[in-house]
């Protein structure tokens, strides 16, 4: 990874009907952000999906910012 948390961000249309989400996940960004939406930490979070990939926090936030843009 080039060390951009939006790396960690894909889409493919054959994926999830091509929803953002996690590199090699089936696990969507709205999912994720929704769950601090809801005041889940970061290690509750990745209890509850373990697949998620390292630095995904920080992806999800960074993608929620630069959508916010």
């Amino acid at each position: 990874m080039s060390g951009d948390p939006l790396d960690l961000i894909v889409s493919d249309p054959a994926v999830l009907h091509g929803k953002d989400r996690f590199v090699r996940t089936r696990i969507p960004v709205t999912l994720v952000l929704g769950c601090l939406d809801c005041g889940m930490s970061e290690d509750e979070i990745h209890e509850q999906f373990p697949s998620l990939p390292s630095g995904s926090i920080q992806a999800a936030l960074a993608y929620e910012a630069q959508s916010r843009a």
